[in-house]
């Protein structure tokens, strides 16, 4: 058997194992050009296709009505929905504020939805809208619903048929917001009319009938607390019902009008 001569030309030993080296690279790049390959198949497959679009934080939005404008198709591969696009496009919604969209692996898009809420209501001539506390129509309501919201009169500068989603500009309804959001919270509950003809002779009515002059809009917080006391109080000695207005321009000077004088 003939033995064999040990490589003794460096030039050589050098070429030998790059060609070792070579061929090691080349078995390396075929592992991960088939992991690579594989991988790919694997993600198109339906084992990542949609199974369910989960619908959250949603009150006044029908949960169907959201998938819709999502746009998400079940049996979808999940890895080709773009979360920022179906977020977008929730947006079409008036009543959507915020929405967050996740995707869960392997088939679950889930949907967070923060609403807007509605704060007041005009009236068209043909309608009623809803609107929220920034002027931004929500919806149209043929009737008023059981929703207790304050309606805002005195606003006329607007077009009769504005659709939901666009907002109602101008001093008139400026005015009309302010008031509404500097009045405290709980009592908005208490208010049914927000009347503001006269920027400087703003009127409320509450929910007992009463009409509450607060002048300008200016203070509406402290003027608001001083005439539900008055009331509170005239409640307690039974002369309410006799109350036909009360004046609170000036805080410091209250007004009582009763029918009876």
């Amino acid at each position: 058997m003939a033995m064999r001569n040990p490589t003794t030309d460096i030039s050589q030993y050098r070429r030998s194992k790059r060609r070792a080296g070579n061929f090691r690279w080349l078995l390396i790049a075929v592992f991960f050009l088939a992991c690579a390959t594989s991988g790919y198949t694997f993600s198109r497959s339906s084992f990542f296709a949609v199974r369910q679009v989960m619908i959250s934080g949603n009150q006044t939005v029908h949960a169907e009505r959201l998938r819709q404008l999502a746009g998400v198709d079940l049996e979808q591969n999940i890895f080709t929905v773009d979360a920022d696009q179906v977020r977008q496009r929730l947006f079409i919604e008036p009543f959507v504020a915020a929405a967050q969209v996740q995707l869960r692996i392997p088939g679950t898009v889930n949907i967070i939805i923060v609403e807007r809420q509605p704060a007041a209501v005009l009236a068209t001539g043909h309608a009623f809208v809803q609107i929220d506390n920034t002027g931004l129509v929500l919806r149209r309501m043929r009737e008023l619903d059981t929703v207790r919201l304050p309606i805002l009169s005195g606003v006329n500068n607007f077009p009769a048929g504005i659709m939901p989603g666009s907002f109602i500009e101008g001093e008139e309804i400026q005015v009309a917001l302010t008031v509404l959001n500097m009045l405290p919270e709980l009592s908005v509950q208490s208010v049914t009319e927000i009347d503001v003809t006269d920027s400087q002779k703003i009127r409320l009515y509450t929910t007992g009938g009463i009409e509450v002059r607060v002048g300008g809009p200016t203070d509406i917080a402290e003027k608001y607390v001083l005439a539900a006391n008055i009331i509170y109080d005239a409640q307690m000695s039974g002369k309410a019902a006799d109350i036909r207005y009360i004046d609170i321009s000036s805080t410091e000077k209250p007004v009582i009008n009763y029918y009876r004088q």
